[in-house]
């Protein structure tokens, strides 16, 4: 390689025009169903459906006006599940429900209507059925069965009669999977038995994918589900849950059952109190766990399924105690079949110039399966936004979607302007690039010494182009002996951040001007977090659409969350070039732990829903909040702090070996800097090609501050009065081997301490703590600690942290005794200045560098 000569600067400094397209600022609409309406929305449900055709579908519709929103609501309900089991209609509060809640789990689902059926066992004679009710026949199994004229003289309704102890009948025809009905049903005492009184309602298949409700005298009702075994068998049934209902009379009382399928969930109304049930079934994992001793719980290897149940039979029974039952179906549809739709309608004022075509994001949460659909229109108005959600149920109207919350992400549209950029460089005297170096300082910093004659030489209107926030890019290239150049590369991108203006007499007027990477955008005022920005959540609903393979690898790491800031905060470009090529998770270790998977989806995002909705499909929702809320008032610097040292990852925009600018790069910092290759640096020319790396002068210095010999790890902090005696139940603490020049016994204890809330489940063969503090102190075995710097007068700008260079350093007129002749380190920050008088600049590098640890070192 031909030797080094000078380094050629370019110093291009942009218009605050071309900053409308660069921090374009998006907006995120993010609201829970809960939140919207005020008190009293949907508090009678189904008041909608009132026709005697089920057509009503849009009458009485709900106009609500609230500051600073409007709302209007037509055929949908409100429903809450409560984390006690329990669901309620409505919004208001004398349901239980605080709007403040992020626990209860509301959402909307299309309002259905209830269409009676005649029971029929026997023909009734004189009797014409009214047109707006079908007939529905049953077959006596046991015992006597009649119909009979209901009390109203409109529906026919079955009771068993006579003296048998047992009464069983059956649905002549399967009733389709997953239909929703409801019965009245009235007891009254048959004899003086000692027999204990009961009946069952079954309804669904014939194996598990069947349910039923055990009703016994004095005793709460108990929901049941099939275990498999054959009909009439003794394990026919497994009880999974009693209601908290009143304790039953089966000697007169009376009672409306509604059942119906919501949110994934077996959902049961007994005389106007609501219960849900939710199966959850052991992975492959978990079954293996269980079979080797552990405890499922502890093990939490079981995931919920949606509770469905197939197609089949209604089953009555009693024993020793008289049943009447009428009733019907719970159906989303017309007679004619024509399927219900439940619609919002929001204007969302909002005073940011969205242009004419903005790029808008929507994702809602909640149950769209089996046909059901959710669907979001927006519309930009004056100084606002309007959305329109719309609930549709499935066909012949068996089931509705759940909609428990939305976020609509808008970007709003501008054009580049094609301003061509301002060349500086002739006006400049200096330039000290600070590099970033994790995790202390994640951003680029840059001073310019800059002649204002010169600036006024280059353009009389200079400060329309050099003035704080204006976007400006460095590049450099090297010229050659033997004539030729290197190609250029930008090694700093961003904006200017303060200027000096000094004038020192005899027409010196200087200006020294800051700079500051993109990363400027992320801090302080500059990108706080205020009510434009929505949760995280939509993260995950991106990455649905983005999985090639479907659901199953729908998985939300740190970094996506990162990358989901970066595209808000910094603009689609930033996010796409982030870790070099927009693979945010390109610098995380193999088996690094994902914050979220589809089988932990408990927002129940639709994407993710409707990815393989003719599958196995995610989990029901179970939550009602969002998972990753904005901390406003925040920055978006420590927004994305917050999530990457949790994650034990680090952030920072620099340069990347293979990258031509500096990008934001986030992951584990030993992926970052793995397969490194050792850059060789010499205190001479001792071959050819060393002219170009050499240093100038170095220092090597001790840092007591890090020079630490004992670790202490502390797991989860100790419960109740326990934690004023101890920091943790879980301690474990590691030294130095008493070989080793810098142990404990050689000084005294230096102690880092290490905190981590490990799971309260651990298995018995893994210990974290234990593997916290030794895994830290076999780092430091056999290190010496010393740090050096070095100066290069023939800059390197290819030099970046995280880099291994190697001194060598043993000529005659080398200094031996520095002694890191030979020895590898880490770069820790890297430091360029460059200087310039008339047409000619220099540039010199400096490196900060540390010592390797022991894993390093062996690697080497």
């Amino acid at each position: 390689m031909p030797e080094k000569e000078s380094i050629d600067v370019s110093v291009l400094c942009y218009t605050r025009e071309h900053l409308k397209a660069m921090t374009r600022r998006p907006f995120t609409i993010a609201e829970r169903v809960a939140d919207l309406i005020l008190d009293g929305w949907g508090d009678t449900p189904g008041a909608q459906r009132t026709a005697a055709d089920g057509s009503d579908t849009a009458a009485d519709a709900l106009a609500i006006f609230g500051q600073p929103f409007a709302e209007t609501v037509t055929g949908l309900d409100v429903i809450n599940f409560h984390t006690n089991g329990t669901f309620t209609w409505g919004t208001s509060r004398q349901n239980g429900l605080g709007k403040e809640s992020r626990k209860t789990l509301t959402g909307a689902i299309v309002t259905p209507r209830l269409a009676p059926l005649n029971f029929l066992c026997e023909n009734v004679p004189g009797y014409t059925s009214p047109p707006e009710y079908f007939n529905n026949n049953f077959v006596t199994e046991s015992g006597t069965w009649r119909s009979m004229i209901a009390p109203d003289e409109k529906l026919i309704a079955l009771y068993n009669s006579g003296s048998e102890q047992a009464h069983k009948i059956r649905s002549l025809g399967p009733v389709p999977a997953n239909r929703g009905f409801f019965l009245d049903l009235k007891f009254a005492t048959q004899s003086n038995s000692y027999d204990m009184p009961g009946a069952r309602i079954k309804w669904g298949g014939e194996a598990e994918d069947k349910y039923s409700l055990e009703f016994r005298q004095g005793w709460k009702p108990i929901l049941c589900r099939g275990t498999g075994e054959p009909e009439g068998s003794e394990n026919e049934w497994k009880r999974i849950k009693r209601l908290n209902y009143e304790l039953l009379n089966l000697s007169g009382g009376e009672y409306r059952i509604k059942v119906f399928s919501c949110a994934g969930r077996v959902c049961i109304e007994i005389n106007g109190k609501g219960f849900w049930y939710l199966p959850a079934v052991l992975t492959a994992q978990g079954t293996a766990q269980v079979a080797a001793g552990f405890d499922p719980v502890g093990a939490g290897h079981s995931e919920l399924e949606h509770a469905a149940w197939g197609e089949g039979h209604w089953v009555f029974s009693t024993n020793n105690c008289r049943m009447r039952i009428r009733g019907g179906v719970i159906k989303w549809c017309t007679p004619g079949g024509v399927k219900y739709v439940g619609t919002l309608v929001r204007i969302c004022p909002r005073r940011v110039a969205l242009g004419d075509d903005p790029e808008i994001t929507t994702a809602q949460a909640g149950w769209a399966l089996n046909g059901t659909t959710i669907v979001a229109e927006t519309l930009v108005v004056p100084n606002g936004l309007q959305y329109t959600m719309t609930l549709t149920a499935n066909d012949d109207g068996i089931q509705s979607p759940f909609w428990s919350q939305h976020i609509i992400h808008v970007i709003p549209d501008f054009d580049d302007p094609n301003i061509p950029p301002l060349d500086i460089r002739p006006a400049c005297e200096g330039i000290v690039i600070q590099k970033a170096h994790p995790p202390e300082v994640p951003t680029t910093q840059v001073t310019l010494d800059l002649d204002r004659e010169q600036l006024l030489n280059l353009s009389e209107n200079f400060e329309d182009y050099v003035n704080d926030w204006n976007p400006v890019k460095i590049r450099l290239r090297w010229r050659y002996t033997n004539g030729t150049y290197s190609d250029w590369k930008t090694v700093f991108r961003g904006h200017g951040f303060g200027r000096k203006k000094k004038s020192n007499g005899y027409n010196e007027n200087t200006m020294s001007m800051t700079l500051l990477c993109p990363g400027v955008r992320l801090i302080g005022n500059s990108g706080r977090i205020d009510h434009t920005h929505g949760p995280l959540d939509l993260a995950f609903t991106k990455l649905i659409a983005n999985t090639d393979s479907g659901l199953p690898d729908a998985k939300v790491y740190a970094p996506d969350l990162v990358k989901e800031i970066v595209s808000r905060v910094l603009g689609q470009y930033e996010s796409e070039q982030i870790n070099g090529d927009g693979d945010a998770r390109k610098f995380l270790p193999a088996g690094h732990p994902a914050l979220m998977d589809y089988g932990g989806d408990s927002c129940g995002y639709l994407q993710a829903e409707q990815a393989l909705a003719s599958a196995a499909g995610s989990p029901p929702p179970t939550h009602g909040g969002f998972l990753w809320p904005a901390p406003f008032g925040k920055d978006a610097s420590g927004w994305i702090t917050d999530i990457t040292r949790d994650d034990h990852l680090v952030w920072f925009i620099d340069l990347l070996p293979d990258t031509e600018e500096p990008v934001l790069i986030v992951g584990r910092p030993t992926a970052i800097i793995a397969g490194r290759t050792p850059k060789r640096i010499t205190d001479n020319i001792y071959i050819a090609g060393d002219e170009n790396k050499f240093w100038e002068s170095a220092s090597v210095e001790t840092r007591p501050e890090r020079d630490v010999n004992r670790a202490v790890a502390v797991g989860r902090e100790a419960p109740g009065a326990l934690a004023a005696l101890l920091p943790s139940t879980r301690i474990y603490e590691a030294e130095l081997p008493p070989d080793d020049p810098n142990a404990p016994g050689e000084t005294w204890p230096r102690t880092q301490w290490l905190q981590h809330n490990f799971g309260s489940y651990v298995s018995p063969t893994f210990g974290g703590v234990e593997a916290l503090a030794t895994g830290f102190i076999a780092l430091l075995e056999g290190v010496e600690l010393e740090w050096p710097t070095v100066i290069m007068p023939r800059g390197d700008t290819d030099i970046l942290w995280g880099d291994i260079v190697t001194f060598e350093g043993n000529g005659p007129d080398s200094d031996q005794s520095l002694g890191i002749h030979g020895q590898s380190f880490r770069v820790e920050m890297v430091e360029h200045h460059i200087y310039l008088a008339g047409g000619f600049a220099t540039l010199t590098t400096m490196l900060n560098c540390r010592p390797l640890n022991a894993i390093e070192q062996a690697a080497l």
